[in-house]
């Protein structure tokens, strides 16, 4: 198709042209839109492998729930003069796993123009439907490039647990649910302090004890000789450097929520979702 010819197919009102390129798709995004269906056609063999992942998370996330990727994968010989790589399906079956999708259908086809040693294979890739759209702002929290999902995850497993075990905390306040921030500060390092007295590495930087995690500082190391149960809401201690300890180890793990998962979990326009407010009746953070 010429530039005249694609001029006039985009003057119809109904159609938006944006000039954009995978893995970044940062035009696309900018829309704050999602799709129901996304096609890429004899496009995935021009796809660098070092940069799939990234592409197959940036199209993942512009899905609705129960929306379906389309993508048709070149088999043939690579010709690097014209940017073709290899393509493998198990590599996109992989990739959709990881991704919390699936392929729902996978068919053979030949090459239309008769090259002998080029096939294709049609793939239809689906996002499931949790019916209350969760799923996808949850492969966004995880996902989302600016920072890993370490704490993250770590946060939304602590809201979790304060959800079951502590719910008469929660105060609804017209659009919002505000939980006292020492809560979530005191959950997070019950939380962790079994990890860390494992000895279980936590991320790539923390292969052992508190390396590199920024909550776990003095005061955290002085309670590994606490059970995660003495640290439930309601205990009473008599030490006073005990006392000591745990407030402390709770506002360091206050300030790495503040700093860090709170502040990098956000919608996909980049507002957050979970903030820190400040109770003018009662002084204490939410």
């Amino acid at each position: 198709m010429t530039n005249h010819e694609l001029l006039q197919v985009g003057t119809s009102p109904s159609i938006r042209w944006l000039d954009d390129r995978l893995p970044a798709l940062a035009q696309t995004f900018q829309l704050g839109i999602h799709f129901d269906i996304i096609l890429l056609s004899a496009v995935w063999m021009h796809i660098a492998p070092s940069d799939r992942m990234r592409a197959f998370r940036k199209m993942v996330l512009l899905l609705k729930p129960g929306g379906c990727l389309s993508i048709s994968l070149r088999y043939g010989p690579a010709e690097p003069e014209r940017f073709i790589h290899t393509v493998d399906l198990e590599e996109l079956e992989s990739l959709a796993q990881q991704h919390g999708a699936y392929i729902e259908h996978a068919e053979r086809s030949a090459d239309k123009i008769g090259r002998t040693d080029v096939y294709w294979m049609q793939v239809i890739i689906r996002l499931p439907d949790d019916g209350v759209g969760a799923l996808p702002l949850l492969r966004h929290v995880i996902l989302n490039d600016a920072k890993s999902s370490t704490y993250k995850l770590a946060l939304l497993r602590t809201l979790c647990r304060i959800a079951d075990g502590s719910t008469g905390s929660a105060r609804a306040i017209d659009d919002a649910v505000l939980i006292p921030l020492g809560l979530v500060g005191l959950y997070w390092i019950r939380l962790f302090l079994p990890l860390i007295k494992s000895d279980l590495p936590q991320s790539p930087d923390n292969q052992h004890g508190t390396m590199r995690l920024g909550f776990a500082k003095e005061a955290f190391g002085k309670l590994l000789s606490l059970s995660p149960n003495d640290l439930r809401v309601g205990m009473r201690f008599e030490d006073a450097i005990t006392i000591q300890n745990i407030h402390r180890a709770i506002r360091d793990a206050c300030a790495t929520i503040k700093n860090m998962p709170a502040n990098y979990i956000t919608y996909p326009n980049g507002k957050q979702i979970l903030e820190t407010i400040l109770c003018t009746n009662c002084g204490m953070e939410n």
